[in-house]
């Protein structure tokens, strides 16, 4: 089963600003007031501080930082995706993502280096290590679970949109703890015993419809078939509303 936990690192490189001075000049008026009549004209100071030039260097600067000295540097990772975020962006915005991650992880190995500041693994025990809880009074030592600082939920994944509001899925460890307290009652035994014969209606609804489809020869899709099944009891549970997707 592959699974892609994204795990961010806020390690943006420095920044700095490019200063470029002029070029040295005695401070003896009457040299300066007459050059040599050998001397070429100055060229070097345009070129210096020109808008172009100074952007390249900037932008050569990150791409040298992302790939050698960024804390990530030693993870495996295609080039360009070490890089720069722009292949990752251009896999996401074409949909497909999920099946890149699965080729990078079959070339790579289990933790692939997908962004300059992100990493992907596809490991059994990264899903306790990066999204299970920890104690908040437990000491750092071991890394295990339990022990250290909990993991923050990566915003740009969970809430790529600003201003999105909380739910129970992005939501942080204290207001996760209030969503899933105040929905608890909801899904005890007592309430599922209670609400037992909605749910049953829709499962003899499921294996009728079942026998309808498949006493034909025809092919069902069992994972469709389910997924309708799913949405019509949530439907009727969470919001009173039928949306009948088994009647299709």
């Amino acid at each position: 089963m592959y699974a892609h936990f994204p795990v961010s690192f806020d390690l943006s490189p420095p920044t700095f600003s490019l200063h470029l001075l002029p070029p040295f000049s005695l401070p003896c008026s009457t040299i300066a007031s007459q050059p040599h009549p050998l001397s070429p004209p100055s060229r070097v100071t345009p070129l210096l501080t020109s808008p172009s030039l100074q952007l390249t260097l900037t932008v050569l600067f990150h791409l040298l930082y992302n790939l050698l000295f960024h804390p990530l540097a030693r993870f495996p990772g295609p080039l360009l995706n070490r890089a720069t975020r722009l292949p990752r962006s251009l896999a996401h915005m074409r949909g497909t993502l999920p099946f890149d991650m699965l080729a990078l992880h079959k070339r790579y190995g289990p933790v692939v280096r997908i962004a300059p500041d992100e990493l992907a693994f596809c490991d059994s025990r990264a899903w306790r290590d990066i999204m299970g809880h920890k104690s908040p009074t437990a000491s750092g030592g071991g890394g295990g679970v339990g022990q250290g600082e909990e993991m923050m939920k990566y915003e740009k994944f969970y809430m790529p949109v600003a201003g999105m509001p909380t739910d129970i899925v992005n939501a942080g460890r204290e207001e996760h703890a209030l969503l899933r307290r105040t929905m608890a009652n909801g899904f005890s035994e007592r309430s599922m015993r209670a609400q037992q014969e909605l749910i049953g209606g829709y499962i003899d609804l499921l294996v009728r419809r079942l026998g309808e489809k498949g006493g034909g020869g025809e092919v069902v899709d069992m994972a469709a078939w389910y997924n309708y099944t799913t949405f019509d009891v949530i439907g009727d549970l969470a919001f009173g509303e039928r949306y009948v997707l088994l009647h299709i």
